[in-house]
Protein backbone atom coordinates (compact mmCIF):
# COMPACT_ATOMS: atom_id res chain seq x y z
CA UNK A 1 0.00 0.00 0.00
CA UNK A 2 3.02 2.23 1.10
CA UNK A 3 3.78 2.39 -2.98
CA UNK A 4 0.54 3.26 -4.10
CA UNK A 5 0.05 5.89 -1.49
CA UNK A 6 3.13 6.86 -3.38
CA UNK A 7 2.71 6.84 -6.70
CA UNK A 8 -0.61 8.70 -5.91
CA UNK A 9 1.22 11.85 -4.50
CA UNK A 10 3.64 11.98 -7.73
CA UNK A 11 0.28 11.79 -9.91
CA UNK A 12 -1.26 14.44 -8.19
CA UNK A 13 1.94 16.41 -7.90
CA UNK A 14 2.06 16.36 -11.64
CA UNK A 15 -1.62 17.50 -12.28
CA UNK A 16 -1.46 20.03 -9.71
CA UNK A 17 1.41 21.06 -8.02
CA UNK A 18 -0.56 23.65 -5.87
CA UNK A 19 -2.63 20.93 -4.43
CA UNK A 20 -0.04 19.02 -3.56
CA UNK A 21 2.10 21.64 -1.69
CA UNK A 22 -1.24 21.45 0.55
CA UNK A 23 -0.56 18.27 1.75
CA UNK A 24 0.35 17.53 5.02
CA UNK A 25 3.26 15.84 6.52
CA UNK A 26 2.28 12.66 7.84
CA UNK A 27 1.15 11.86 11.36
CA UNK A 28 3.31 9.03 13.56
CA UNK A 29 1.56 5.83 13.49
CA UNK A 30 1.52 5.93 17.68
CA UNK A 31 -0.59 9.29 17.39
CA UNK A 32 -2.94 7.86 15.06
CA UNK A 33 -3.90 4.73 16.84
CA UNK A 34 -4.11 6.56 19.89
CA UNK A 35 -6.63 9.04 18.26
CA UNK A 36 -8.80 6.64 16.53
CA UNK A 37 -8.65 4.86 19.90
CA UNK A 38 -9.57 7.78 22.21
CA UNK A 39 -12.68 8.32 20.07
CA UNK A 40 -13.72 4.67 19.83
CA UNK A 41 -12.87 3.95 16.38
CA UNK A 42 -12.21 0.76 16.35
CA UNK A 43 -11.64 -2.50 13.62
CA UNK A 44 -9.98 -2.94 10.31
CA UNK A 45 -7.97 0.39 11.09
CA UNK A 46 -4.55 -0.58 9.10
CA UNK A 47 -5.67 1.67 6.06
CA UNK A 48 -6.32 4.33 8.21
CA UNK A 49 -3.17 4.01 10.14
CA UNK A 50 -1.23 3.70 6.52
CA UNK A 51 -3.12 6.32 4.81
CA UNK A 52 -2.27 9.36 7.76
CA UNK A 53 0.85 8.30 8.41
CA UNK A 54 1.51 8.86 4.81
CA UNK A 55 -0.18 12.57 4.71
CA UNK A 56 -2.73 13.98 7.41
CA UNK A 57 -4.76 15.18 4.72
CA UNK A 58 -5.00 18.41 3.33
CA UNK A 59 -4.61 21.87 4.30
CA UNK A 60 -7.55 24.22 2.86
CA UNK A 61 -7.15 27.65 2.70
CA UNK A 62 -8.37 30.32 0.49
CA UNK A 63 -5.98 29.44 -2.63
CA UNK A 64 -7.06 25.90 -2.64
CA UNK A 65 -10.65 26.87 -1.63
CA UNK A 66 -10.88 29.60 -4.73
CA UNK A 67 -9.07 27.11 -6.93
CA UNK A 68 -12.53 24.97 -6.59
CA UNK A 69 -9.86 21.89 -7.99
CA UNK A 70 -10.41 18.81 -5.58
CA UNK A 71 -7.88 15.99 -4.81
CA UNK A 72 -9.31 13.82 -7.38
CA UNK A 73 -10.19 15.47 -10.93
CA UNK A 74 -13.60 16.54 -11.58
CA UNK A 75 -15.06 16.73 -8.21
CA UNK A 76 -14.48 18.95 -5.27
CA UNK A 77 -13.63 16.07 -2.75
CA UNK A 78 -10.62 17.30 -0.65
CA UNK A 79 -8.89 14.53 1.88
CA UNK A 80 -9.79 15.28 5.30
CA UNK A 81 -7.24 15.52 8.35
CA UNK A 82 -7.70 12.96 10.70
CA UNK A 83 -9.21 15.41 13.45
CA UNK A 84 -11.66 16.49 10.94
CA UNK A 85 -12.29 12.59 9.51
CA UNK A 86 -13.02 11.40 12.86
CA UNK A 87 -15.49 14.18 13.53
CA UNK A 88 -16.98 13.51 10.46
CA UNK A 89 -17.83 10.01 11.44
CA UNK A 90 -18.63 10.83 14.92
CA UNK A 91 -20.85 13.12 13.26
CA UNK A 92 -23.15 10.07 11.75
CA UNK A 93 -23.90 9.22 15.46
CA UNK A 94 -25.59 12.53 15.82
CA UNK A 95 -27.38 12.76 12.40
CA UNK A 96 -28.65 9.07 13.10
CA UNK A 97 -30.29 10.00 15.82
CA UNK A 98 -32.58 12.63 13.62
CA UNK A 99 -32.94 10.50 10.60
CA UNK A 100 -33.07 6.62 11.62
CA UNK A 101 -32.16 5.62 8.21
CA UNK A 102 -28.35 6.75 9.17
CA UNK A 103 -27.45 4.54 12.02
CA UNK A 104 -26.10 2.36 9.06
CA UNK A 105 -23.35 4.65 9.12
CA UNK A 106 -22.94 4.78 12.79
CA UNK A 107 -19.51 3.26 14.18
CA UNK A 108 -18.78 1.65 10.91
CA UNK A 109 -17.74 4.04 8.03
CA UNK A 110 -14.11 6.30 7.94
CA UNK A 111 -14.80 8.89 5.90
CA UNK A 112 -11.06 10.33 4.40
CA UNK A 113 -12.35 12.30 1.50
CA UNK A 114 -15.69 14.81 2.23
CA UNK A 115 -17.35 17.15 -0.42
CA UNK A 116 -18.13 20.09 1.97
CA UNK A 117 -21.40 19.55 2.18
CA UNK A 118 -23.11 16.28 2.40
CA UNK A 119 -20.98 13.78 0.32
CA UNK A 120 -18.18 11.81 1.53
CA UNK A 121 -16.13 8.55 0.20
CA UNK A 122 -15.48 6.29 3.10
CA UNK A 123 -13.74 3.23 4.08
CA UNK A 124 -15.35 0.11 5.93
CA UNK A 125 -13.69 -0.66 9.04
CA UNK A 126 -15.51 -3.81 9.86
CA UNK A 127 -13.98 -6.99 9.59
CA UNK A 128 -16.78 -8.37 7.36
CA UNK A 129 -16.43 -5.37 4.97
CA UNK A 130 -12.96 -5.87 3.88
CA UNK A 131 -11.86 -2.66 3.46
CA UNK A 132 -14.07 -1.67 0.70
CA UNK A 133 -14.58 1.52 -0.05
CA UNK A 134 -18.07 3.54 -0.46
CA UNK A 135 -19.74 6.73 -1.28
CA UNK A 136 -22.08 8.03 1.56
CA UNK A 137 -24.83 10.89 0.86
CA UNK A 138 -26.58 11.21 3.87
CA UNK A 139 -29.66 12.88 2.30
CA UNK A 140 -30.44 10.15 0.12
CA UNK A 141 -32.70 7.56 1.55
CA UNK A 142 -30.32 4.91 0.51
CA UNK A 143 -27.35 6.41 1.73
CA UNK A 144 -24.48 4.20 0.91
CA UNK A 145 -23.53 3.10 -2.59
CA UNK A 146 -20.78 0.72 -3.68
CA UNK A 147 -17.25 2.26 -4.91
CA UNK A 148 -14.54 -0.14 -4.42
CA UNK A 149 -14.03 -3.69 -3.66
CA UNK A 150 -11.02 -2.84 -1.51
CA UNK A 151 -8.81 0.42 -0.52
CA UNK A 152 -6.01 -0.87 -2.64
CA UNK A 153 -8.52 -0.17 -5.56
CA UNK A 154 -9.44 2.71 -4.54
CA UNK A 155 -6.01 4.05 -4.60
CA UNK A 156 -5.42 2.19 -7.62
CA UNK A 157 -8.29 4.65 -9.36
CA UNK A 158 -6.98 7.39 -7.83
CA UNK A 159 -3.99 6.87 -9.07
CA UNK A 160 -5.30 7.03 -12.81
CA UNK A 161 -7.89 9.49 -12.20
CA UNK A 162 -4.80 11.92 -11.08
CA UNK A 163 -2.15 10.74 -13.87
CA UNK A 164 -5.36 10.76 -16.69
CA UNK A 165 -7.18 14.28 -15.36
CA UNK A 166 -9.92 11.93 -15.42
CA UNK A 167 -12.70 11.57 -12.77
CA UNK A 168 -12.92 8.56 -9.98
CA UNK A 169 -14.80 5.65 -11.50
CA UNK A 170 -17.40 5.70 -8.52
CA UNK A 171 -17.69 9.25 -9.44
CA UNK A 172 -18.26 9.04 -13.09
CA UNK A 173 -20.44 6.08 -12.74
CA UNK A 174 -21.87 5.65 -8.95
CA UNK A 175 -22.27 1.91 -7.69
CA UNK A 176 -25.62 0.31 -6.72
CA UNK A 177 -27.07 1.44 -3.31
CA UNK A 178 -26.06 -0.53 -0.34
CA UNK A 179 -28.92 -2.71 0.84
CA UNK A 180 -27.11 -5.75 2.77
CA UNK A 181 -26.73 -4.15 6.04
CA UNK A 182 -26.71 -6.71 8.78
CA UNK A 183 -29.98 -6.06 10.73
CA UNK A 184 -28.24 -6.12 14.21
CA UNK A 185 -26.74 -2.30 13.75
CA UNK A 186 -26.98 -0.22 17.14
CA UNK A 187 -30.60 1.48 16.84
CA UNK A 188 -30.42 5.21 17.42
CA UNK A 189 -31.20 6.90 20.94
CA UNK A 190 -34.27 8.80 20.79
CA UNK A 191 -37.84 8.32 19.79
CA UNK A 192 -37.89 7.30 16.13
CA UNK A 193 -40.29 9.83 13.99
CA UNK A 194 -40.37 10.30 10.15
CA UNK A 195 -37.53 11.44 8.81
CA UNK A 196 -39.24 13.62 6.47
CA UNK A 197 -40.53 15.47 9.64
CA UNK A 198 -37.35 15.74 11.33
CA UNK A 199 -35.48 16.82 8.46
CA UNK A 200 -37.69 19.90 7.98
CA UNK A 201 -37.51 20.79 11.48
CA UNK A 202 -34.00 20.25 11.50
CA UNK A 203 -33.11 21.57 8.72
CA UNK A 204 -34.78 24.76 8.74
CA UNK A 205 -32.93 27.51 10.26
CA UNK A 206 -34.54 29.68 13.44
CA UNK A 207 -35.58 33.09 13.18
CA UNK A 208 -33.12 35.21 15.17
CA UNK A 209 -33.87 38.95 16.48
CA UNK A 210 -30.53 39.95 15.21
CA UNK A 211 -27.79 39.06 12.45
CA UNK A 212 -27.25 35.76 11.90
CA UNK A 213 -23.85 34.27 12.65
CA UNK A 214 -24.05 30.57 11.41
CA UNK A 215 -20.90 28.07 12.53
CA UNK A 216 -20.83 25.37 10.06
CA UNK A 217 -17.62 23.41 10.51
CA UNK A 218 -17.09 21.49 14.46
CA UNK A 219 -13.63 20.43 14.48
CA UNK A 220 -12.09 23.33 16.29
CA UNK A 221 -14.43 24.27 19.70
CA UNK A 222 -11.52 26.37 21.16
CA UNK A 223 -10.65 28.14 18.07
CA UNK A 224 -14.58 28.70 17.81
CA UNK A 225 -14.90 30.08 20.58
CA UNK A 226 -11.87 32.56 20.16
CA UNK A 227 -13.96 34.07 17.10
CA UNK A 228 -16.92 34.08 18.84
CA UNK A 229 -15.24 36.53 21.77
CA UNK A 230 -13.24 38.55 19.25
CA UNK A 231 -16.33 39.19 16.88
CA UNK A 232 -18.66 40.06 20.24
CA UNK A 233 -15.99 42.40 21.89
CA UNK A 234 -14.40 44.30 18.40
CA UNK A 235 -12.37 47.17 18.76
CA UNK A 236 -15.22 49.22 17.45
CA UNK A 237 -17.05 52.90 18.38
CA UNK A 238 -20.27 50.55 17.91
CA UNK A 239 -21.16 47.45 19.63
CA UNK A 240 -22.46 44.24 17.22
CA UNK A 241 -25.98 43.16 17.85
CA UNK A 242 -25.13 39.14 16.90
CA UNK A 243 -27.31 35.85 17.03
CA UNK A 244 -24.67 33.03 17.48
CA UNK A 245 -26.18 29.59 16.18
CA UNK A 246 -24.03 26.64 17.25
CA UNK A 247 -26.04 23.09 16.20
CA UNK A 248 -24.22 20.26 14.59
CA UNK A 249 -27.19 20.06 12.32
CA UNK A 250 -25.44 22.70 10.18
CA UNK A 251 -22.53 20.54 9.99
CA UNK A 252 -21.44 21.54 6.32
CA UNK A 253 -23.95 23.55 5.11
CA UNK A 254 -22.68 25.47 2.25
CA UNK A 255 -23.91 28.97 1.31
CA UNK A 256 -25.90 28.08 -1.76
CA UNK A 257 -28.04 26.29 0.98
CA UNK A 258 -28.72 28.71 3.40
CA UNK A 259 -31.35 30.89 2.30
CA UNK A 260 -33.54 28.03 1.11
CA UNK A 261 -33.42 27.02 4.72
CA UNK A 262 -34.35 31.03 6.37
CA UNK A 263 -37.76 30.69 7.70
CA UNK A 264 -40.23 31.93 5.68
CA UNK A 265 -40.82 35.24 7.83
CA UNK A 266 -37.24 36.28 7.67
CA UNK A 267 -36.34 39.56 6.66
CA UNK A 268 -32.34 39.33 7.46
CA UNK A 269 -30.47 41.03 4.49
CA UNK A 270 -27.60 39.41 4.96
CA UNK A 271 -26.07 36.45 7.38
CA UNK A 272 -22.12 35.49 8.13
CA UNK A 273 -21.04 32.16 8.46
CA UNK A 274 -17.90 30.71 10.48
CA UNK A 275 -17.30 27.90 8.64
CA UNK A 276 -13.85 25.28 8.16
CA UNK A 277 -12.21 27.97 6.21
CA UNK A 278 -13.02 30.91 8.77
CA UNK A 279 -11.75 28.35 11.40
CA UNK A 280 -8.44 27.02 9.74
CA UNK A 281 -7.05 30.31 7.70
CA UNK A 282 -4.60 32.06 9.95
CA UNK A 283 -6.88 35.18 9.26
CA UNK A 284 -9.94 33.93 10.06
CA UNK A 285 -11.64 35.13 7.06
CA UNK A 286 -15.61 34.79 7.68
CA UNK A 287 -17.86 34.33 5.20
CA UNK A 288 -20.63 36.51 4.42
CA UNK A 289 -23.54 36.12 2.67
CA UNK A 290 -26.51 38.15 0.90
CA UNK A 291 -29.54 37.01 1.12
CA UNK A 292 -31.63 39.81 -0.37
CA UNK A 293 -30.47 41.57 -3.42
CA UNK A 294 -28.75 38.14 -4.89
CA UNK A 295 -29.48 35.94 -2.63
CA UNK A 296 -26.48 33.31 -1.87
CA UNK A 297 -23.39 35.21 -3.29
CA UNK A 298 -20.73 36.09 -1.04
CA UNK A 299 -17.40 37.55 0.19
CA UNK A 300 -14.77 36.64 3.22
CA UNK A 301 -14.10 39.56 5.97
CA UNK A 302 -11.95 39.66 8.26
CA UNK A 303 -13.18 40.25 12.09
CA UNK A 304 -11.40 43.58 12.94
CA UNK A 305 -13.51 44.03 9.92
CA UNK A 306 -16.58 42.92 10.57
CA UNK A 307 -18.17 45.85 12.50
CA UNK A 308 -17.86 48.02 9.53
CA UNK A 309 -19.89 44.89 7.35
CA UNK A 310 -22.62 44.64 9.65
CA UNK A 311 -23.10 48.04 10.61
CA UNK A 312 -23.68 49.50 7.31
CA UNK A 313 -25.38 46.57 5.65
CA UNK A 314 -27.92 46.50 8.89
CA UNK A 315 -28.89 49.97 8.26
CA UNK A 316 -28.54 50.24 4.38
CA UNK A 317 -25.72 52.70 4.49
CA UNK A 318 -23.54 51.10 1.71
CA UNK A 319 -24.52 47.85 -0.21
CA UNK A 320 -23.37 44.53 -0.73
CA UNK A 321 -21.80 45.07 -3.87
CA UNK A 322 -19.53 47.66 -2.20
CA UNK A 323 -17.97 45.65 0.36
CA UNK A 324 -17.21 42.92 -2.19
CA UNK A 325 -16.01 44.59 -4.50
CA UNK A 326 -13.31 46.43 -2.05
CA UNK A 327 -12.13 42.61 -1.58
CA UNK A 328 -8.97 41.18 -2.07
CA UNK A 329 -7.35 39.18 -4.87
CA UNK A 330 -8.88 36.01 -2.31
CA UNK A 331 -12.20 37.32 -1.88
CA UNK A 332 -11.83 38.85 1.44
CA UNK A 333 -12.94 42.26 2.94
CA UNK A 334 -9.95 43.79 5.04
CA UNK A 335 -11.00 47.45 5.80
CA UNK A 336 -11.23 50.35 3.85
CA UNK A 337 -8.15 51.66 3.20
CA UNK A 338 -6.87 54.82 4.88
CA UNK A 339 -9.39 54.36 7.89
Amino acid sequence: MQELVQKLEIAVLRRNPLLAKKLQPGLPVGKIKKDLKRSGIEGAIDPIVELYSWRNGTALDMDLSSSKIGFVPESVYQFTELRRAIVDMKSFKELAHYHPRLSVLVGRYFPFLWDGSDRWIALDIESCGHSRVVMIQDQEEEPLREAYDSFEDFLTDAIRANENNEPLACIRKPGKPITDISQNRPEPAGKSISASKVRAKKKKLPLTENTLVLRTDFSDESTWKSLCTAIQDPDEEFGLSLDFVSDPAYDGLTADQLPSLLPEDSSAPFAFIIDRIALSHPDYPILVIDLHDKPGRTFRVVPSALGDVANNLSIANMGFDEFADAADQEGVFRGFQGK
